[in-house]
């Protein structure tokens, strides 16, 4: 399993793969999470089959921990070995992967360097002097 990361901005692209030989089955695979509200009907987060992996791309908001774990139709929930951290669940007794964004920093934006003006020098003018009025 992997976990990778391309930064975008304020937010990274972060593609969930799961290798033939880390997969429990060859049934469906759905990435769930906080990012999608744990909603086991939401197909949009369902893992794409390439191969005898399953690989998912997920835009993610930087500056945030995010809990996840799969679910396989017939060999049911089971966590990344390559996760960020874990973190118990509050169902079950069991942990919950990561995926911490929290700490990476938002892409520089380009900006325009502008030439510095130079200094104008002064002029210094005589003044004239003036006559007094008696």
């Amino acid at each position: 399993m992997a976990l990778k990361k391309q930064v975008k901005g304020k937010y990274t692209l972060v593609t969930f793969t799961i290798a033939e030989n880390e997969a429990p089955s060859t049934s469906n695979v759905i990435l769930l999470g906080d990012f999608n509200n744990w909603q086991t009907n939401d197909s949009s987060f369902q893992m794409e089959k390439k191969g005898g992996s399953y690989e998912k791309s997920v835009k993610l908001e930087n500056g945030k921990k995010y809990e996840f774990r799969y679910l396989s139709d017939d060999k049911g929930w089971f966590n990344d070995h390559a996760a960020d951290a874990y973190v118990p669940s509050p169902y079950f007794g069991i942990d919950n992967s990561v995926v911490d964004l929290s700490a990476l920093p938002e892409k520089k934006k380009t900006v325009k360097k502008v030439a510095a003006k130079k200094p104008v020098a002064k002029k210094t003018v005589a003044k004239k002097p003036v006559a007094k009025k008696t």
